[in-house]
């Protein structure tokens, strides 16, 4: 998994050339963290767009318990 948090300088960047060495190395799950917008977006391999989640996001590793991430919680501070 790598997570990203971008900023206007680096979205370009982010969601273009270093998302796809990631996701080529095998990396199951490529977070870019939008704070401006406040939401993440999912890329897995194989996807052609990103899942965009502004809600609860539930992630499942194969050796530990589900995850959930209650995005709107994440920027409630900023």
């Amino acid at each position: 998994m790598a997570i990203e948090i971008i900023s206007p300088s680096t979205a370009a960047r982010d969601r273009g050339k270093k998302r796809r060495p990631y996701i080529e190395s095998g990396v199951e799950e490529y977070w870019i963290v939008d704070i401006d917008a406040r939401l993440i977006e999912r890329w897995r391999p194989g996807d052609e767009r990103p899942e965009i989640i502004d809600g609860e996001l539930r992630l499942q590793l194969s050796v530990a318990a589900a995850c959930v991430v209650e995005v709107p919680k994440l920027f409630d501070r900023l």
